[in-house]
């Protein structure tokens, strides 16, 4: 094996090592970024983690309505 073939299997290996620490949105979103700039020549990272994060939030939103209601719901039956 070459010098040079050696170096970048090393590379590759510590690359897949901090990638394996990171957390899965952080790799989602850089290979976003990744794909979308050498695809289309912008970067729409930042919008998509906007979505989500908005996804998220509504989400949490409805779950939170529906227990509230859900607990009401209980509690008057409760009362009667």
């Amino acid at each position: 094996m070459s010098k040079e073939k050696q170096i970048q299997d090393q590379q590759s290996k510590q690359l897949i090592d901090g990638l394996s620490k990171m957390p899965p949105m952080v790799i989602a979103a850089a290979y976003l970024h990744a794909i979308n700039y050498t695809l289309y020549g912008e970067d729409v990272t930042e919008k998509w983690v906007t979505a989500t994060q908005q996804s998220y939030v509504l989400e949490k939103a409805y779950r939170k309505g529906y227990y509230d209601a859900l607990q009401r719901q209980a509690e008057m039956e409760g009362e009667e």
